[in-house]
């Protein structure tokens, strides 16, 4: 393996790896393009953290005299997006307070339509898809497995359906438009 290089290209990007000095933090910068990697990808970074499976620390003198070179970057000003989306609580869950409930429910449902048009198929289907086909792309994979759940139901006209969870109602739709069920979603 050659040299492995992390290049800073935003001046906010210290800061936030010294407020904050996460691999959480490294991604989100990468994603935001205030840094990238030579000689290497993200994944070679995080093998490179790790050496015969135990992590790398840095002497206190060390971290002493790096924090001293850094100084004057701890609260330079990013050039980058401002519309950065993490979760500051609990992700595991076990420590979460009811009030942090509702603001972890808020992190991952409270955005917007075109946020997940950037990765879901047209019918925006939020959930596993079924590949038939090595070759089907994720649109015909969902299509798959919208019809495969409505065989399994063994859906005729005029039945009635209710899908709890139903996001954007794409199996709903699929059940009504190919199977002429009365159906009802609930999200």
């Amino acid at each position: 393996q050659g040299d492995f290089e992390i290049i800073i290209r935003d001046p906010g990007v210290i800061g936030a790896m010294m407020r904050r000095p996460t691999l959480d933090t490294i991604i989100q910068q990468y994603v935001a393009k205030g840094v990238d990697f030579s000689g290497g990808t993200l994944v070679d970074f995080g093998h490179q953290l790790q050496k015969d499976g135990k992590s790398v620390k840095l002497k206190p003198k060390d971290i002493a005299r790096l924090g001293l070179k850094l100084a004057p970057f701890m609260f330079a000003k990013s050039d980058g997006a401002k519309d950065a989306h993490g979760f500051e609580g609990d992700i595991t869950g076990g420590k979460r307070k009811t009030a942090d409930n509702k603001d972890f429910i808020q992190f991952h449902y409270d955005l917007s339509n075109d946020f997940y048009a950037l990765f879901l198929d047209p019918e925006m289907v939020y959930s596993c898809a079924y590949y038939t086909d090595w070759s089907n792309g994720v649109e015909q994979a969902q299509r798959d497995k919208l019809e495969m759940i409505c065989r399994k139901l063994r859906l005729k006209p005029g039945d009635r359906m209710l899908d709890i969870g139903s996001g954007w109602g794409g199996l709903v739709c699929h059940a009504a438009q190919n199977y002429g069920v009365k159906a009802h979603g609930c999200t």
